[in-house]
């Protein structure tokens, strides 16, 4: 089953209105010769050194949309290496598409959840493959994520899930078991 309309465009708007606060932010600072050390999708790092001048400059109190200081994270401090691994060879598969009719029918999706063992494609990212996943009736579900910060919100609603990562043997521990646990 594939999805093929989500909420991508609000959210890129979203990231749009985040990346021009954060530009503005970082003006602000170099005016006042701060350097920036890296701006991550929310986020400025500044050097600590500079923890007192932007202490003044910002209202870090606890009402909405104030800023938070965070001093123990910052810049990994060693280099990131890529290294070569060998090719994953797969045995070739032939699925069988469940076509939708009407992807608001919940019976509909949900016929096809529970008689077989299915992924959910989307064509977008922010389609509803893990709200569509979540809100049906399936008594065995695997997440398999690209993202780590998925699963683990996944797992914290009692999910199973793994990363991609992970599901290809490509972790520190082999033992899919244990690595729910730790996450």
């Amino acid at each position: 089953m594939e999805l093929e309309n989500g909420f991508t465009p609000i959210k890129e708007l979203i990231y749009s209105i985040r990346t021009l606060k954060n530009y503005l932010t970082t003006i602000k600072l170099h005016k006042l010769n701060i350097d920036v050390c890296g701006v991550k999708t929310d986020s400025i790092i500044v050097k600590k050194k500079f923890k007192n001048v932007v202490l003044k400059m910002f209202d870090f109190s606890d009402k909405i949309g104030c800023f938070k200081l965070e001093i123990h994270h910052g810049l990994p401090g060693e280099l990131i290496n890529k290294i070569k691994l060998n090719d994953i060879i797969v045995d070739k598969l032939d699925p069988i598409v469940h076509n939708i009719s009407d992807e608001y029918d919940k019976n509909e999706i949900n016929n096809v959840i529970v008689k077989h063992n299915i992924a959910i494609l989307g064509a977008l990212p922010g389609v509803g493959k893990t709200t569509t996943s979540i809100n049906y009736k399936c008594n065995k579900k695997l997440f398999i994520s690209p993202y780590n910060k998925l699963c683990q919100e996944l797992h914290r609603k009692k999910f199973d899930a793994i990363t991609l990562h992970m599901l290809l043997g490509y972790g520190h521990n082999n033992d899919v078991n244990t690595k729910m646990k730790s996450i």
